[in-house]
């Protein structure tokens, strides 16, 4: 019953640009499908089931994709083993051990070699190592027949064939490899994956959890960052606010203190007018002053006159006494005489009066001038200095409040 199985090895991958090895014609449109795939983990066993033409088989592919380079050392190769059987061989640990078995002692050192930082092809296409390829094939098909029993291969009939929208995965490890669950999933269209770099139960179980733990910090971190983001947000707010406040209050004083400067400009400039006037009242005092002085001169002077009026009235009562007491001898001669004696120095005394008086006005009314122009000018300059002192007084309350 056997030797009805029909076991085929396909080699390929990209050496020196797309290569392959074994693949039959119906076949090479699958194989070069793997050319440029992407998958989860760099090494695995992919098992899916396929139809072409006539023929309906189950492909298992052995690959290596990371860090492939080929003979040039070009990067975005890769290395697969793929094995063909007309039926399912569900065990699937005893599969992915033997291609992987085969990949270390077959291909690696003749095929490719590994560097260290990746996989590098040591030859530009296949046929340079045809024949030990075809020794691994049959020693495939030897290990499978000596190490297996009926149970393992399933027959193909009444397993639906994928879907080609269908992307589901199953990835399982070889440790985990359940032959009834795999089998149902086959019988359904699935594909698997096995590979030791997939979690095993007991290690999504632990992933999960850590997972879930690293949600519920990310969750919580997240309420924390937003209640500061909040708090800070509302203090910033209020500063801005206190910011506002205290720039009206600023916009307040600045006008106050422009005012104040503006009514301080405007008391320098009367200032300045009282210095002016200030200066003339001194000139003005100075002019009072000589009058002053003049008047006091003068007032000498008339006393000087008045005096020697006063001795003259004198001297002439005396002389009308010594005329009198002489008789009357000669009055008849010296009446006229006596009489225009007596009107010459009566005009000179009025002359004399008149001029006296006359520079005494004249004197009180240039003295009465200075008086009241230095009043005045008085009461301006303290009117003004008491004006800048209260505008000086207010700007200082101004500015501290």
């Amino acid at each position: 019953m056997r030797m009805s199985y029909n076991i085929k090895l396909y080699v390929h991958g990209v050496p020196n640009g797309q290569d392959s090895w074994g693949v039959e014609d119906f076949d090479s449109s699958y194989i070069d499908s793997f050319y440029g795939r992407k998958f989860k983990v760099p090494a695995q066993l992919f098992v899916e089931v396929m139809r072409f033409g006539s023929n309906v088989n189950c492909y298992y592919t052995y690959m290596q994709t990371e860090n492939v380079q080929d003979k040039d050392g070009r990067t975005g190769s890769y290395l697969a083993l793929t094995l063909r059987i007309n039926y399912y061989y569900a065990d699937l640990r005893n599969m992915y051990n033997l291609l992987e078995a085969a990949y270390y002692k077959f291909i690696v050192g003749e095929v490719v070699e590994n560097t260290g930082c990746g996989i590098l092809y040591k030859i530009a296409d296949f046929a340079q190592v045809d024949t030990m390829l075809g020794t691994l094939e049959k020693e495939i098909g030897k290990y499978l027949m000596q190490f297996s029993v009926d149970a393992d291969f399933v027959s193909l009939n009444g397993i639906a064939l994928p879907k080609k929208q269908q992307v589901d995965i199953i990835s399982v490890n070889p440790l985990e490899c359940d032959t009834d669950i795999i089998l149902s999933y086959i019988k359904k269209g699935g594909k698997i994956s096995v590979s030791s770099l997939h979690s095993t139960k007991h290690e999504q179980l632990i992933i999960q959890k850590m997972n879930s733990e690293i949600q519920e910090t990310q969750r919580k971190a997240q309420h924390d960052i937003q209640t500061v983001l909040h708090d800070k947000e509302s203090e910033i707010q209020t500063i801005k606010n206190e910011y506002k406040d205290v720039e009206h209050t600023i916009g307040k004083l600045k006008k106050k203190v422009e005012n104040a400067n503006s009514e301080i400009e405007r008391l320098n400039i009367e200032l300045s007018n009282a210095g002016k006037e200030l200066e003339e009242t001194r000139k003005y005092e100075q002019k009072y002053s000589d009058a002053q002085k003049e008047l006091n001169k003068f007032n000498e002077f008339v006393e000087s006159i008045q005096n020697n009026l006063s001795v003259l009235n004198g001297t002439t009562s005396n002389m009308s006494n010594m005329n009198n007491s002489s008789g009357n001898i000669e009055s008849g001669r010296d009446c006229c005489k006596s009489s225009g004696k007596s009107v010459v120095r009566k005009y000179r005394f009025i002359f004399c009066f008149a001029v006296v008086l006359m520079m005494g006005i004249i004197v009180f009314i240039s003295f009465r001038s200075c008086t009241n122009k230095k009043e005045k000018m008085d009461i301006n300059v303290e009117k003004n200095n008491d004006t800048l002192q209260r505008v000086v007084d207010n700007k200082t309350l101004n500015t501290f409040d």
